[in-house]
């Protein structure tokens, strides 16, 4: 019986830590996330994606390892963004801009694996400027 309790006890203690260590907003392969999902995994509040990145960039010497996980993330969201739909507006509009925006994230995603600070910088800027314009058209008020 105490086996039992021991096998019982080790089971559950498996689950809560593979619980623990799969991603918050982690999607399948064969599903992709809305463009608000997407948004608020990399840029909403201070524990954003985005906001990693830029304060890794904000010093001469990031911690490159860390940059390199979070503008990964970055990338695989950015390129699901033509994938999503958007909010209100255009289709064909949507896609255009969601196109710039994940290859933008891809540039500053080779920036961060070529540990290339000047370059992950202007991706960074380039990046953070591609909102407005598709705010502007898509976003919900």
């Amino acid at each position: 019986m105490r086996a039992l309790y021991c096998a019982a006890s080790l089971l559950g203690v498996l689950t809560v830590l593979v619980w623990a260590s799969s991603p918050a907003g982690a999607w399948s392969d064969d599903e992709a996330p809305s463009a608000k999902e997407i948004m608020t995994k990399v840029h909403k509040g201070p524990r954003a994606l985005f906001n990693t990145v830029k304060a890794q960039l904000k010093g001469n010497s990031p911690d490159w390892p860390k940059l390199e996980l979070a503008t990964g993330d970055i990338a695989k969201l950015g390129s699901s963004l033509p994938k999503a739909n958007p909010a209100r507006g255009n289709r064909e509009s949507f896609e255009k801009l969601a196109k710039a925006y994940a290859s933008n994230t891809k540039a500053l995603h080779e920036a961060a694996e070529n540990q290339d600070l000047a370059k992950a910088r202007q991706a960074t800027a380039k990046l953070g400027g591609s909102c407005a314009a598709c705010h502007k058209a898509h976003r919900k008020s």
